[in-house]
C-alpha cells in the first residue's frame, strides 16, 4: 500500500504531477505545474514537502549515485513512522477506486527518474521548457 521511499526531486515532482493529471487524486491541492527544464515543476509542492519534513512525517536522507560518469547526490524521501501511521489511517478510509488509483502510483515509482521523466516529456510536452 505505501511507498517504501521515494529517490529525488525530479521524481518527486513528476509522481505528484502524475497523481494530479492520469490519476485525478490531488485535483484540489494547490499545485500549480509550470514547464521546466525536466518536465513539470510545482514551487508549493516542495514547499508542501518541506513542510511535511518540518513536522515529522517525511524524512530525508542523501543517496550518492553516478549519472553520466558523475557522482549526484540524490534526496531520498520516506515517511517516518508517524507518516506511515497516519497514512495508512487515511488509506483505509479511501473508496475501492481511489486505493486502486493510489495503487497505481507504485507502478510509476518502480521506474527510474529518468525513464519517468521520458514519459512525461513524451506524454505532456507542453510542461518541458524550450532552452
Amino acid at each position: 500500500m505505501l511507498l517504501a521511499k521515494l529517490e529525488g526531486k525530479t521524481k518527486l515532482q513528476k509522481l505528484v504531477f502524475l497523481l494530479d493529471k492520469e490519476l485525478n487524486i490531488i485535483k484540489d491541492q494547490g499545485y500549480n505545474f509550470v514547464p521546466y527544464k525536466y518536465g513539470p515543476f510545482s514551487k508549493e509542492l516542495i514547499e508542501d514537502v518541506e513542510m511535511l519534513i518540518l513536522i515529522g512525517l517525511v524524512g530525508t536522507e542523501e543517496d550518492v549515485k553516478e549519472f553520466n560518469g558523475e557522482e549526484v547526490t540524490i534526496t531520498v524521501y520516506k515517511l517516518t513512522d508517524r507518516g506511515k501511521s497516519m497514512a495508512r489511517r487515511i488509506y483505509n478510509e479511501l473508496i475501492d477506486e481511489e486505493k486502486r488509483r493510489i495503487n497505481k502510483l507504485k507502478e510509476f515509482n518502480i521506474r527510474s527518474a529518468k525513464s519517468l521523466t521520458e514519459y512525461v516529456h513524451k506524454t505532456y510536452p507542453e510542461y518541458v521548457a524550450r532552452m
